[in-house]
């Protein structure tokens, strides 16, 4: 996750990778403000790039979905003709009507056709797409607030009236206990859950951030080692979430699961 001009960005994920075709996406809120009385704008940012070099990609073109969770007012993304080797950058916005949790995608089907000589028939390709839509896209990129301001935020517990744990279980490595607290907690807020770190304390990490849609989200990560089984040390974070939203915060622990998971 990056920041540019107040708006946090996803890294470039890959969306189609061929012989023919190279197409990333990123991700991003359009607005930088809380936004409680309509539903959330996201924005794709595509890069399309020609993987050819001798024939043009013509009639190239994005149509995608609408459903009861997720709104275009025009879901037909007209690319037109890519020459041999040409890149082109192109945008498109819609709106998140439904419930944000875990497992909002937005699907739709890339076409287009190739021909490589004049007195070739022209060979069209359909390609079924997807975009996966993480629950940190939807945090606003807000003030980091102090340590005192945390403690009187969280004090207040009817305001997180839904709260949740989770282990992440780290892979040995040559880093540091200190080297690797730091990296995955990193990963943790910047990438996973789109919070920030208010106050660091010892081997533990204490975190905030708010969505567009004014849920907050309160937490600690602590790191500690395992060494009650017979085998050798396991190192741990436990992360503890609370949220003003059961259902953003039940999505935030599976990001978090998926995305340690995959590397263990």
């Amino acid at each position: 996750m990056s920041e540019s001009n107040g708006i946090k960005r996803t890294t470039a994920k890959t969306l189609l990778d061929t012989d023919d075709l190279y197409i990333s996406y990123i991700l991003h809120l359009g607005t930088t403000t809380e936004i409680t009385n309509e539903p959330p704008t996201l924005i794709a940012d595509f890069t399309i790039r020609s993987n050819v070099s001798n024939k043009s990609l013509t009639e190239l073109s994005f149509t995608f979905e609408s459903t009861s969770d997720i709104q275009f007012d025009n879901a037909l993304l007209e690319v037109g003709e890519l020459q041999s080797e040409e890149q082109r950058e192109m945008t498109i916005e819609f709106r998140v009507l439904g419930i944000v949790g875990v497992g909002l995608s937005v699907t739709g089907n890339l076409a287009y056709s190739t021909q490589s000589s004049d007195e070739e028939e022209p060979t069209n390709h359909n390609i079924p797409i997807k975009l996966e839509l993480p629950l940190s896209i939807f945090m606003l990129n807000i003030p980091k607030i102090t340590p005192e301001q945390f403690k009187t935020t969280v004090s207040q517990t009817s305001s997180f009236p839904f709260s949740a744990t989770t282990l992440i279980q780290l892979n040995p490595s040559d880093r540091t206990f200190e080297q690797m607290f730091q990296d995955e907690s990193i990963r943790l807020t910047t990438i996973a859950t789109g919070t920030h770190v208010v106050e660091v304390v010892s081997s533990a990490i204490t975190v905030y951030g708010k969505s567009v849609q004014g849920y907050q989200i309160a937490g600690l990560a602590k790191f500690f080692i395992d060494e009650s089984g017979n085998d050798n040390a396991k190192f741990n974070i436990k992360v503890e979430l609370k949220c003003t939203d059961q259902a953003f915060l039940d999505g935030l622990i599976r990001e978090i699961d998926n995305m340690f998971n995959e590397t263990i």
